[in-house]
């Protein structure tokens, strides 16, 4: 309950800061000639009119040095950034051997070992669902550390075969199957573990709607590319956020 609070908390704060300062970045770029907010804060304007192109590069990759470049202009800056910082967690690098890397490109292999040694330093060894699974480069991983079997979903056959392939070996199931279609809610069962790994937009958010209605035991999944929804608006899941005020729209996610 306390987790929850705190992270219940952040949530509020950071709905407040977005919602009361939408102006500076609630808007297309590109689709102005002037800075939206020049008239209710002159001196904003001012100030980032006369920055030079090496200030604007040493800022641009710094946030903290940015929110307080800008903290005289946006008093809120500071704390919106120290909201924004999560504490890194941290696990035990797990070993694999080297036949499992194969045809898994360097950055990749990275995001995907550094994955599993998080689950493995905090979850129960259950079943595997592989959500938008691929080759199943995080299923095959899954299934040589914990030997539990692995259910891989992808809609791609040609990737579900490649996949077969390079699991030959390890107690893998592929289903080809479009997970945002109605039959692949049936892939869920309650006793499993479901991940997912850079599921895009509306493939993560239904991995969470089905993972609840289907009361599983566990998720833990990595989503990206927040904006490949097919509503023009984001629809918020938690009872949280839908009661929030603070309206997303396609873009505002990119």
């Amino acid at each position: 309950m306390k987790f929850t609070q705190k992270y219940l908390q952040r949530y509020e704060s950071l709905n407040q800061h977005l919602s009361t300062q939408r102006h500076y970045w609630q808007l297309r770029p590109y689709h102005v000639f002037d800075y939206p907010w020049r008239s209710c804060n002159p001196a904003l304007a001012d100030f980032l009119d006369g920055l030079d192109d090496t200030a604007i590069d040493r800022l641009d990759p710094d946030f903290y040095a940015l929110s307080q470049a800008l903290a005289a202009f946006i008093p809120s800056g500071p704390e919106l950034y120290q909201l924004s910082q999560m504490p890194p967690t941290t696990a035990a690098a797990a070993a694999f051997p080297i036949r499992l890397q194969r045809a898994i490109p360097g950055r990749k292999w990275q995001q995907i070992s550094a994955f599993v040694a998080h689950l493995d330093a905090t979850h129960t060894p259950l079943p595997w669902l592989d959500w938008c699974a691929g080759k199943g480069h995080l299923g095959r991983l899954l299934a040589h550390h914990s030997g539990q079997p692995v259910d891989c979903i992808e809609r791609n056959p040609d990737l579900c075969r490649q996949g077969r392939e390079l699991a030959a070996d390890l107690p893998l199931q592929f289903h080809c199957a479009d997970v945002l279609a109605p039959a692949s809610a049936g892939l869920l069962q309650p006793d499993q573990h479901a991940v997912a790994l850079h599921a895009c937009g509306d493939l993560h958010l239904q991995l969470l709607r089905l993972s609840v209605a289907h009361g599983l035991r566990a998720i833990s999944l990595a989503p990206c590319c927040y904006h490949l929804i097919a509503s023009p608006v984001y629809q918020p899941l938690s009872r949280a956020a839908r009661s929030t005020t603070l309206r997303l729209e396609r873009q505002d996610l990119q």
